[in-house]
Order: C-alpha cells, then sequence, then structure tokens
C-alpha cells in the first residue's frame, strides 16, 4: 500500500513538472514574441515654402500653413496615425510647422533630430521606438536615404520629385520583409 503511495506521488511529481514546463515554454514563447513586434515608419516632406526670399530656414508659405492644417485633419482619424508614438522633423522651421499641427491634434511632443545622419538616426530609432510607430518629417533629401537604411523600397523619386502630398508608410517587422506603402493625401 505504502508503494502505491509513493509510485502515485512520483508520478503526480512527474505531471506537475511537465505541465509546469510546458508553461514556461508557452510564457516564454508568447514574452518572445510579443517583444518581437514591427515598427512602423511614417515619412512626410514639409508642406509648402511658396517663393523664398534668401535666409537658409524659411518658413512655410500661407498655403504651406493651410497644407500641415489638411494633413493633421486628414491624418489624426486614421488608426496608424492615431497610434503614433513620435514625431521626429529635422532643425528645419518648415518641417517643424508641417509637424506642429498634427502634433498638437494627438498630443505628441516634436522631436529634432539631424536626419542627414542616417544609419545613427535609423539605429537609434529602431531601438527606442521598436514595435511603435513613428512619423519623420524632413527635407525631400532626406527621406529616400532613411527609407533606404530601413531596407525599404529603393524607388523613391529623389529631391524635388517627392511632393508633399506623398505620405510613404514603411513597415520594419522582427522577422521578415521590409514593405514601403506610398499614400496620396
Amino acid at each position: 500500500m505504502i508503494a502505491m503511495k509513493i509510485k502515485s506521488t512520483k508520478r503526480n511529481k512527474k505531471k506537475f513538472l511537465k505541465l509546469f514546463a510546458y508553461l514556461v515554454i508557452i510564457f516564454s514563447l508568447s514574452w518572445f514574441f510579443e517583444s518581437q513586434a514591427t515598427t512602423t515608419y511614417l515619412f512626410i516632406r514639409h508642406a509648402d515654402l511658396g517663393i523664398t526670399t534668401g535666409g537658409n530656414n524659411p518658413p512655410l508659405s500661407m498655403n504651406g500653413y493651410q497644407q500641415s492644417l489638411t494633413l493633421a485633419d486628414r491624418l489624426k482619424d486614421i488608426d496608424v496615425v492615431a497610434g503614433l508614438n513620435q514625431i521626429y522633423t529635422d532643425q528645419s522651421q518648415r518641417s517643424i510647422e508641417t509637424a506642429t499641427p498634427l502634433a498638437q491634434a494627438l498630443n505628441i511632443n516634436i522631436r529634432t533630430e539631424n536626419l542627414s545622419e542616417v544609419e545613427p538616426f535609423i539605429s537609434k530609432t529602431l531601438r527606442a521606438h521598436k514595435g511603435e510607430i513613428i512619423m519623420i518629417v524632413g527635407d525631400a533629401e532626406v527621406i529616400p536615404p532613411l527609407v533606404e537604411e530601413l531596407h525599404g523600397s529603393k524607388n523613391l523619386p529623389r529631391n524635388d520629385e517627392l511632393n508633399f502630398n506623398q505620405l510613404y508608410i514603411v513597415t520594419v517587422p522582427w522577422f521578415g520583409k521590409v514593405k514601403t506603402l506610398r499614400i496620396n493625401l
């Protein structure tokens, strides 16, 4: 009788250990997959400057200011944009002014960075915003190299061909192929 109880206790311990091991594996895998989320980048060129009269940091024109208000109005209710975690711009007044209405509508601070230092900027944002959604507003010559650094499309228009009304969405999964989507606003 005692021998049967000992066998039964050993069997129960083995069952418990197996169940415990399975639970540890399941929780570990779920944590791993959750921590390996997709990071989404939204890129847009600053709004219209109009005719610039000297100076290397011109503000937006009245048309450009209206474009930035329209941008905020169109984007604020889109799920991917409403879930925005951070907005980055270069140090130019035009980029900051373009991003400001959307930042205010979503109650997000704007961070200015040197976007021309492509590799360090992308590395920093991938670490800091893993699994998040961020927007980058900058000059036309900065956006294609940033997208390329993420291994997104290498077929973006260059410089003056990159219009304000084009939003580029680059998804960077933890595993798999980076995807680039262009949306005309």
